[in-house]
């Protein structure tokens, strides 16, 4: 290894939070204190719209990395550190999807916290064997937040995605994370509320918290999924003459901008409590720090942190076999058939991609797609030519 002149700069992003500065990092060589200086440089990325800042900060990045190549030729041929590839890797999937990005930085975060943990910041890829890879699992499992083997097996499969792409750049032969199993998972319950649960929940949450409650009615009315695309829902997405909000695919599960209608019911409650929303920017995100229209959206993790408040304060089971946020979802989805809404109707409203995906899903709510079978059925006796009983 040569002797190093500078690391590559890295975006620090606070998490995603745009109350709080985000920069570009780098270190380079000061003649005068004799060592790795770090510096940073904000540019205009905090003046920025939170979408438009990963792309401002990925052209920062590679304008520093031009100006540190050029100044600094004799690091040529400089192997790089794991952490370092790691870290190169994290920055390539800047371009992904808010939530697909920030993932691949959350691991890469613990991970290099692992390597400094245990003095291994310099070790080169070749050398991270499969006993480390062992050792790092054995970390995640000490994790308190690591609670269940569907997140444990979550750490294994992106530090294995991780390691492919090192091979796949041909800097290691083997991926030392083949060799861990995935521990076996079970099927993610999907927990509705009961019907006095429901009614009691949306009281008081209209009674203490409006804007939570009207949060919730979007999840519950038109299904939008109360992460990334309520999230980034702006008041232009509304479109209050057609009753239909838009949710675009650069935060949808499903990759795609399609449209939900706005049930009537919802529709006229809008009118009565929200209706001043059309007179505002309608760039604005719809649910702000507050939950009210703002320039910057909320924190992804505050409206399940409040919601869950409130479960807790009416003695409403949370957790993994408990109710959350997502809870309204499922909840509006029985009510809907319940109600006698259309199998079609509710695929498109769910945007789900066939019938057979909402049969699966209502099947999982302990739901069936019809009550006709329940209701209809004749009776043995009666049926012509049958005389089992008697």
């Amino acid at each position: 290894m040569k002797k190093i002149f500078y690391e590559l700069p890295t975006l620090y992003d606070a998490k995603g939070q745009t109350d709080k500065d985000w920069h570009i990092a780098y270190k380079e060589w000061d003649e005068n204190s004799n060592k790795l200086e770090r510096v940073k440089k904000y540019g205009k990325l905090n003046r920025l719209p939170v979408e438009e800042r990963y792309a401002e900060a990925k052209s920062m990045i590679a304008e520093f990395t031009k100006y540190l190549e050029e100044k600094f030729p004799d690091q040529e041929g400089y192997v790089k550190t794991l952490a370092e590839h790691i870290a190169d890797i994290c920055r390539s999937k800047q371009d992904l999807k808010d939530k697909s990005a920030a993932t691949y930085r959350v691991f890469k975060k613990d991970f290099t916290e692992f390597l400094e943990k245990n003095k291994m910041l310099k070790l080169l890829a070749p050398n991270f064997k499969v006993s480390h890879a062992f050792a790092y699992m054995d970390h995640v499992s000490d994790k308190a937040e690591v609670n269940s083997n569907t997140t444990w097996n979550n750490y294994r499969n992106f530090m294995k995605v991780y390691f492919i792409e090192l091979e796949n750049r041909e800097i290691i032969k083997v991926n030392p994370f083949r060799k861990i199993r995935l521990k076996p998972a079970t099927e993610k319950t999907h927990v509705p509320f009961t019907p006095s649960q429901q009614k009691a929940l949306a009281k008081l949450l209209w009674d203490r918290f409006p804007n939570l409650y009207l949060f919730c009615s979007l999840v519950f009315y038109c299904f939008i999924r109360p992460g990334e695309e309520i999230r980034n829902l702006k008041l232009k997405d509304i479109d209050w003459d057609q009753r239909q909000i838009r949710v675009r695919g650069s935060y949808a599960k499903n990759n795609t901008t399609q449209f939900v209608k706005i049930p009537e019911e919802f529709y006229n409650f809008l009118m009565r409590h929200f209706s001043h929303y059309k007179e505002m920017d309608q760039e604005l995100y719809m649910f702000g720090h507050d939950l009210t229209p703002r320039k910057c959206k909320v924190h992804k993790d505050d409206p399940t942190k409040w919601h869950k408040e409130f479960l807790l304060e009416l003695n409403i089971p949370t957790g993994d076999e408990g109710c959350t946020l997502y809870s309204w979802k499922h909840t509006g989805a029985i009510r809907a058939v319940q109600s006698g809404i259309n199998l079609k109707d509710l695929q498109l409203q769910l945007r789900h991609a066939s019938l057979d995906q909402v049969d699966k899903y209502l099947r999982g709510l302990g739901m069936l797609p019809s009550n006709e079978l329940e209701n209809k059925f004749p009776s043995m006796e009666s049926y012509s030519g049958l005389a089992l009983v008697g």
